[in-house]
């Protein structure tokens, strides 16, 4: 699998970028981009959180070997 094909990777680093610009919005008093950047991370993550506890943990559960010690 390529690497941009993975979206678990790609999101991550999306939210990684996210949290960057916000972060030197703050460095820079910027407020009305770290409340843009803010908005727009969580939103996201919201998403990804969702799509995981609901795709992929359940997938993940059924496969034989998720079960074992």
């Amino acid at each position: 699998m390529n690497s941009t094909d993975n979206w678990l990777e790609h999101e991550h680093s999306l939210y990684e970028d996210l949290l960057s610009q916000c972060m030197n919005a703050v460095k820079m008093e910027d407020w009305g981009t770290v409340n843009q950047a803010f908005k727009e991370l969580v939103t996201h993550l919201k998403r990804h959180m969702a799509l995981e506890e609901e795709v992929l943990y359940p997938a993940y559960e059924s496969m034989p070997h998720a079960h074992m010690a």
